[in-house]
């Protein structure tokens, strides 16, 4: 996995199509809790925490983007676009 937003969203996104162990929002937040604690660590519990929700999937997407920091490649606006990703 590239160090960028989007490489974030791919390796999410494919672990999740591999493994569908895991619900999307835990995939999601494991996959950063794993690469980016800094992220991860500050929204656990909270109101953009989708490891119980996957609705909170699409502000949670925004919010770690908007901190990820300038050189993110390939957000929310490039492939893959969080609301594209399998879904089930």
């Amino acid at each position: 996995m590239d160090n960028t937003f989007g490489g974030y969203l791919q390796e999410a996104n494919d672990l999740w199509l591999r493994q569908r162990v895991q619900r999307r929002g835990q995939m999601f937040f494991n996959v950063l809790a794993f690469t980016r604690p800094d992220l991860a660590e500050p929204v656990r519990g909270t109101a953009l925490d989708p490891f119980h929700d996957d609705s909170r999937i699409p502000d949670f997407l925004r919010h770690v983007e908007a901190l990820w920091g300038p050189s993110t490649g390939g957000g929310l606006d490039a492939e893959p676009h969080h609301d594209d990703l399998a879904e089930e």
